[in-house]
């Protein structure tokens, strides 16, 4: 059969077309020259290279020329003995996704031969192993990270095969046990070196980690001997594997605890000591929270259980002033000066007995960061001391004391009326709110529905003047009803027990818009909002502010209504006007805009005043509420709300809520 035989042109152009297919890299080299003849797709992809780059040219060309020589020796090799050669894993740096990156290849050489059985060519075929390799590499990295991790801890680690009975150690689990180094050991050799004292509470919590209905964690410390006779500490801590009910291992670490026990030791010594102390000795943490007061001091203090301890800030161990006197003093000479002494005055929890003590209090630092840890001090009762001082000095003292103590009632009276005098005026400011209400605004709609009732008893057979009086009456009421509701409302802003929760501003605001869909739709009203934060506040009065601003918006408006908000973070600092305003805190500034008919100027003050009406006219209709309501949201809210406003020009309100 000639080269030209069409059936063998076939096959060999299948045979191609199958060879650039293949998932996995492939070349042909021809002659010594190794020429490249074939290239598949998976090759040149692999070399970043098209085949007008490659076919016809010397193989060695297309690689590195500090790996040419390797390469060379290879293919010689192959291509002179006819040897398979293979390459286990290379490195190349090549493109992916427009990014360089390096990829793994493993490579094989295989000779190819004419039909007289010689060597005329070299076949190579590269395989992507980068995942594997990827794998293999984070496996080993995992296991070295994991291996200086034990290693920086002082761990050891032991693994009990359950089904086989055997256990691995590593090498410092045999030294804190003080096995041999190479001696085989079997799971029970380990009670050997196990304290005789410890062998229950061991088998306790190993039967619990390996009982498949407890399935416990298990956690353990215990003395183990050691080859120098000394007794050593050890914490285990390990886990039980199971398929299904049967425990199949049972792995974990061992930790050398001996100089903790030996510290904890000591320190219980030093806590016995101080515990029989007459004395008052305690630890007081930079939290303002007491670690530790001895027996003396809890009996003194009037507490019954370390938990109190733990939970009592210090400021309900003082009086106000003699709290404020230890901020004041005591903390601030033990900050800067590392020790305070002198008398003070503490509270017994049960009795509420003031007790004078002398403290001396030192601040205690960490030796290495000097971050400071806690304070200790150590308190004198001078109850003792002061009563015979008392004795001696009785009369003057109390001469004193009685000069004192007017001095004090004057003093106090004159806080009492004067805070007397300003909370009558404002019950006296909302009585005359409420008696304007109940004189003028109330009493309007039911004079009005009886002069009504009367023209109607007095025309009682005009069908035409019922309908129009009865619907006068009809409309008196529900004025009447819509101020009561109004007022309801208002009073229920000031309840005392607010339910503060995280409030989307944005949710609320929609929620708002849903409500008065229709007459946003029946002025065809346009409404500008952007994104508002989360605060934390009332949701229902934060709905109500929202509502009655959208509302008036649209109610007093005469063309079509254009309602925007902003909304940005301001410091309160930067703030003017708001008693309750803190400087420290970050607010929201809230914008409402609107172009509505506006109001006067000299109504700025007046306008959130209850029942105060921005505008006369009869045509527009409303409570003279709704401000109010927004001012006390905003004051419950410990915010503050102002207006900007424009007769025919439309109103701008400033509200600022704190974040």
């Amino acid at each position: 059969m000639s080269f030209t035989d069409p059936a063998r042109i076939t096959a060999q152009l299948n045979l191609s077309n199958m060879l650039s297919q293949m998932p996995i890299g492939m070349a042909i080299y021809r002659g010594r020259d190794y020429i490249i003849e074939l290239a598949n797709e998976a090759m040149l992809r692999y070399w970043n290279l098209t085949a007008a780059d490659v076919i016809e040219k010397p193989a060695l060309t297309v690689f590195k020329e500090e790996d040419r020589q390797s390469l060379k020796a290879i293919l010689d090799g192959v291509y002179t003995h006819g040897n398979r050669a293979a390459i286990s894993e290379v490195a190349a740096e090549l493109t992916d996704a427009g990014k360089p990156d390096t990829f793994y290849f493993s490579l094989t050489f295989e000779p190819l031969r004419n039909e007289q059985g010689d060597i005329n060519g070299i076949m190579c075929l590269a395989n992507d192993i980068t995942q594997s390799v990827q794998t293999r590499k984070k496996l080993e990295e995992a296991e070295k990270q994991k291996s200086l991790a034990l290693d920086a801890g002082c761990f050891g680690t032991w693994d009990f095969n359950l089904l086989d009975d055997t256990v691995e150690l590593d090498a410092r689990c045999r030294e804190l046990f003080g096995m041999p180094p190479h001696e085989h050991i079997a799971p029970l050799d380990f009670w050997k070196y196990v304290n005789e004292k410890d062998h229950p509470k061991v088998t306790a919590a190993v039967s619990a980690a390996l009982d498949p209905l407890q399935r416990a964690d298990y956690t353990l410390e215990y003395r183990v001997g050691s080859a120098d006779g000394k007794v050593r500490w050890i914490r285990n801590k390990g886990k039980g594997y199971f398929n299904g009910d049967v425990a199949y291992r049972f792995v974990g670490t061992a930790q050398d605890v001996t100089e903790e026990h030996r510290l904890r030791d000591e320190q219980q010594k030093l806590l016995r000591l101080v515990d029989n102390s007459i004395e008052l000795m305690s630890l007081l943490g930079t939290n303002n929270i007491n670690s530790y007061i001895n027996k003396a001091g809890m009996e003194l203090l009037g507490f019954d259980t370390m938990e109190q301890v733990l939970t009592t800030p210090i400021s309900e161990l003082h009086l106000k002033e003699d709290y404020e006197k230890v901020s004041a003093h005591v903390i601030t000479s033990l900050q800067s000066k590392g020790r305070w002494s002198g008398q003070m005055n503490v509270r017994n929890l049960k009795t509420g007995e003031i007790i004078p003590v002398y403290n001396n209090t030192v601040r205690i630092d960490d030796p290495v960061t000097g971050e400071v840890l806690a304070f200790g001090a150590v308190m004198r009762d001078m109850r003792q001391e002061l009563a015979a001082q008392k004795s001696l000095q009785e009369s003057e003292k109390k001469y004193r004391q009685l000069s004192n103590e007017l001095e004090e009632r004057v003093d106090q009276r004159t806080v009492d009326l004067r805070n007397a005098n300003y909370n009558l005026s404002r019950s006296n400011h909302d009585l005359e709110q409420f008696a304007y209400i109940a004189s003028h605004d109330l009493q309007e709609p039911l004079r009005k529905i009886r002069i009504f009732s009367d023209l109607i008893l007095e025309n009682i057979h005009d069908v035409e003047f019922l309908k129009k009086y009865l619907s006068r009456i009809n409309a008196a009421s529900e004025r009447m009803s819509a101020l009561v509701k109004e007022l309801l409302n208002y009073s229920r802003l000031s309840a005392p027990e607010l339910s503060f929760e995280t409030v989307d501003l944005s949710a609320i605001f929609a929620n708002v818009i849903t409500d008065c869909e229709l007459i946003i739709k029946e002025k065809d009203a346009v409404i500008h909002l952007p994104a508002l934060p989360v605060i934390y506040g009332v949701p229902s009065q934060l709905y109500q502010l929202f509502l009655n601003l959208l509302s008036n918006a649209l109610k007093f408006n005469e063309a079509t209504p254009v309602v925007s908000v902003e909304c940005a973070e301001i410091p309160g600092s930067a703030i003017s006007g708001g008693e309750l305003i803190d400087p420290s805190m970050q607010y929201i500034h809230l914008i409402f805009k609107d172009n509505g008919i506006g109001f006067s100027t000299h109504l700025f003050e007046k306008v959130f005043t209850i029942f105060t009406r921005g505008n006369a006219n009869p045509k527009f209709t409303g409570t003279g509420i709704g401000l109010a309501v927004c001012k006390k949201v905003v004051e419950n809210h410990r915010g503050h709300i102002d207006v900007e406003s424009e007769v025919g020009k439309g109103t701008s309100f400033h509200i600022y809520l704190p974040l």
